[in-house]
């Protein structure tokens, strides 16, 4: 099921708006560590549920920002490289790797080439 990029948006608005309400709200404790791995290593995510909240709230809307920003631009660049076949073309059972390739390179005759003879 694909969602709309419109909702999506409004995903992410909700997301920084619940955990700015939550932060006002609840009025998070001020705490003195050194870096974030202290947090969680601390035991201060369970000590602290509401600031927990607020921090994994506004985490998950500060991911799924950019990649809402970077899906459209998802068909807008042209690689130069040309796809190799993959894993999914095997399941189909009459694909053939030489076709494919002659297809992307052009190449008209594998059988008298001098790699293959050799």
């Amino acid at each position: 099921m694909k969602m709309p990029k419109e909702y999506v948006l409004v995903l992410i608005i909700g997301l920084f708006l619940l955990a700015y309400l939550l932060e006002a709200v609840v009025d998070p404790l001020t705490i003195s560590i050194t870096s974030p791995y202290q947090y969680v290593t601390l035991g201060h995510w369970s000590r602290l549920p509401f600031t927990t909240a607020i921090i994994t709230i506004r985490s998950l809307a500060v991911i799924m920002a950019p990649l809402w920003l970077l899906s459209f631009i998802s068909g807008a660049f042209q690689y130069p490289c040309r796809a190799l076949p993959t894993l999914h073309k095997k399941a189909e059972p009459d694909f053939d790797v030489f076709e494919h390739l002659t297809d992307i390179y052009g190449a008209k005759d594998y059988t008298s080439s001098a790699f293959v003879e050799g």
